[in-house]
C-alpha cells in the first residue's frame, strides 16, 4: 500500500504573529498516493492581499508536481485564482496557467479554486484544452454550497 505524499507551494510567507513564533504560510498543496518525482512552484500574476495598494505582478503559488502512475508521468497543477469580482487578474492567471501547462507533454490534471463559475468568460480558454470533471454539485460556500468555483 503506497503512502501518501504531498507538496506545498507557498504564495505568502508572513512574519510570526508572536516574536520567535513560526512563520505563517499560505498557499496550495497536492497530496498524492503516488510518489512525487518532481515539484515546482511557478509564478503567475497575482494581486496581493497583503499590500494596501497592490498592482498585478508575478508571484509564486502555482504548484506543479509530477507523479508516476503505472510507469507514466502525470503532471498535476494546483492553483487558487483571484477572488475579486473584477475578472482582470483571473484573465491574466488563466493565460499564465495555459503558458505553463503548454511547456509540458503528456497527461495533465489541473486542480483548484478558480473563484469563478464554469461559464465565466475568463475560464473559457481553459475549456479549449481541458475537460471539466464536473462533480454535479456546487462547491461554495462549504456549508450549504450554492455555486461551483472549485475544479478538477
Amino acid at each position: 500500500h503506497a503512502q501518501p505524499f504531498g507538496q506545498f507551494a507557498p504564495i505568502y510567507s508572513l512574519d510570526p504573529a508572536e516574536p520567535g513564533g513560526p512563520q505563517a504560510e499560505y498557499g496550495v498543496a497536492v497530496l498524492s498516493r503516488y510518489r512525487i518525482v518532481r515539484a515546482e512552484n511557478h509564478e503567475i500574476t497575482r494581486l496581493s492581499t497583503q499590500d494596501p495598494a497592490p498592482a498585478p505582478a508575478p508571484a509564486p503559488g502555482f504548484g506543479e508536481v509530477v507523479v508516476r502512475v503505472k510507469g507514466r508521468p502525470v503532471h498535476v497543477y494546483v492553483t487558487h485564482l483571484d477572488y475579486r469580482p473584477d475578472p482582470a487578474v483571473r484573465i491574466a492567471q488563466v493565460a499564465d496557467t495555459r503558458r505553463i501547462m503548454a511547456e509540458d507533454r503528456g497527461a495533465k490534471i489541473l486542480l483548484g479554486d478558480f473563484n469563478a463559475e464554469p461559464d465565466a468568460p475568463e475560464l473559457a480558454p481553459l475549456w479549449e484544452e481541458l475537460t471539466d470533471a464536473d462533480p454535479g454539485a456546487p462547491t461554495f460556500p462549504a456549508r450549504d454550497p450554492v455555486k461551483r468555483i472549485d475544479y478538477v
